[in-house]
């Protein structure tokens, strides 16, 4: 027995329910963007992941008509690497934020000592 499938309109109501998301489920809408099926609308929404977490990792956009010509496969390998690469990214920050922390604090240290004051002087000084 064959499924009847599902408009788009219905298909989004239906992600809209499920996650609590207002996506607009007007026709003329998603008509204007040349999107008529929920399977093209699924595209859509995986590029637009794809071009999204591209733009927050490396910092500017990419080709929007170069996303459109990635298979299914591609974008979902390339959302998984762009979500890795930007937590390493953070990590890193994280890392050398702390580092950062540590330096500041032993130069407080080292200030203090040799003018004969403690930290929070240093430090209210304005010096680190």
């Amino acid at each position: 027995m064959i499924k009847n499938p599902i408009s788009l309109q219905q298909h989004i109501t239906q992600i809209n329910e499920a996650t609590g998301a207002y996506l607009v489920t007007d026709k003329a809408h998603w008509d204007s963007y040349g999107i008529y099926t929920p399977e093209e609308f699924d595209m859509y929404l995986l590029r637009s992941e794809y071009y999204d977490n591209y733009k927050y990792t490396h910092g500017f956009k990419t080709n929007w008509a170069t996303v459109c010509t990635m298979s299914k496969a591609e974008l979902v390998m390339g959302i998984e690497r762009l979500h890795c690469l930007y937590v390493d990214m953070k990590e890193q920050e994280e890392f050398l934020k702390q580092a950062k922390l540590e330096e500041d604090a032993l130069n407080a240290v080292r200030l203090a000592a040799r003018f004969g004051v403690d930290t929070v002087t240093i430090i209210r000084w304005g010096v680190i």
